[in-house]
């Protein structure tokens, strides 16, 4: 297990645990297209595999975001 989803699973709360879980997820399909199953050097991935990335890119942004929000709304 890297660093950050160690950091993650210690210090976030569960939404971004969770969208960076699937971060995660989405990349390793797209590590595995391009070692694995990729074609030629030159050919881009389908949407298939680049789609679900893009997603979780924006969905790890948007729960961050949303979560900083939140612990600058937090008393000190």
């Amino acid at each position: 297990m890297d660093e950050i989803t160690v950091r993650m699973r210690l210090l976030a709360d569960g939404d971004v645990e969770a969208a960076w879980g699937a971060y995660v997820s989405a990349w390793n399909g797209y590590h595995f297209w391009g070692n694995v199953e990729g074609g030629a050097p030159d050919e881009d991935p389908p949407e298939s595999v680049v789609q679900p990335l893009r997603d979780a890119i924006v969905d790890l942004n948007v729960v961050c975001k949303q979560s900083l929000e939140r612990d600058g709304d937090a008393p000190m």
